[in-house]
């Protein structure tokens, strides 16, 4: 079974100020340690706003762990993944297919 799952990070940037450091720690522990217990195999996140502040936060998780990132919007912000396996063929769709609202 693989467990798959879906985190908001709420806005997670490497911090500007140093005086900022400790507190952008103490979020990366926090985050680390709630991931642990959920175990997914497999996290969506949201509102990454540093591919560096993902990379420091797979750091902190057991095991190894890939990220992957889609391009920021207009704010800076992207979504991506965390995955204990390999990530390969990664694609980026940035709009909804058009419907057809006639099918049945």
């Amino acid at each position: 079974m693989v467990r798959i799952g879906t985190w908001n990070l709420e806005n997670l940037f490497t911090p500007d100020e140093e005086s900022a450091q400790e507190a952008y720690e103490a979020k990366l522990d926090a985050l680390a340690q709630t991931i642990g217990g959920l175990e997914p195999d497999v996290l969506a996140v949201q509102e990454v706003g540093d591919p560096a502040a993902l990379e420091d936060l797979a750091g902190r998780l057991d095991g190894t762990w890939r990220t992957a990132l889609a391009d920021p919007d207009g704010r800076g912000i992207r979504v991506g993944l965390l995955s204990r396996a390999a990530l390969t063929d990664i694609g980026q769709i940035r709009d909804f297919p058009v419907v057809d609202s006639s099918a049945p």
